[in-house]
């Protein structure tokens, strides 16, 4: 089977997930090992062509997905990096893939106000504070994450 790489450098390939990368993603996703619907929530977006991996050395090293569930919007719902590949730029060019493959004009993410990584990251990579969400977890809002820059970054 054939899978369409976005990288182009075979260690610092992104390309589209397939259900064969599942186990892959358990592994590096702790909420996973232990969640079925974590489990359910990837084996969906890897079908639906939604989840995007980046490999190292043939190694899966860290996912994203999309959905388009939130007002219509693209969504970001997961991104994780494995523990050992943090802060080298995965993420970054992750959202870089989310934002090229994403169907919609807006794109959107979130993360808990106490994630200070994760806002450093979304404003490395051009979102801005769009709004925030209490009462998911208690006394941690989630902040929403919005990303409009231009539409040429965007694959049609």
């Amino acid at each position: 089977m054939h899978r369409r790489e976005i990288g182009v450098h075979p260690r610092n390939c992104v390309r589209a997930g397939t259900v064969g990368d599942l186990s892959s993603l358990i592994r590096i996703d702790e909420i996973a090992q232990s969640s079925a619907n974590r489990r359910a929530q990837l084996e969906q977006a890897l079908v639906s062509g939604q989840c995007f991996v980046a490999l190292e050395n043939d190694e899966v090293i860290g996912f994203i997905t999309l959905s388009y569930t939130f007002f219509d919007c693209g969504f970001i719902p997961l991104l994780v990096v494995a523990a050992n590949h943090r802060r080298k730029g995965t993420a970054l060019r992750l959202l870089r893939v989310a934002r090229k493959q994403c169907r919609t004009e807006k794109l959107f993410s979130s993360a808990n106000r106490s994630n200070f990584a994760a806002a450093r990251l979304f404003a490395k990579a051009g979102y801005v504070e769009s709004g925030r969400i209490d009462n998911l977890d208690l006394e941690d809002p989630e902040i929403v994450f919005f990303f409009g820059g231009r539409v040429e970054d965007r694959v049609r």
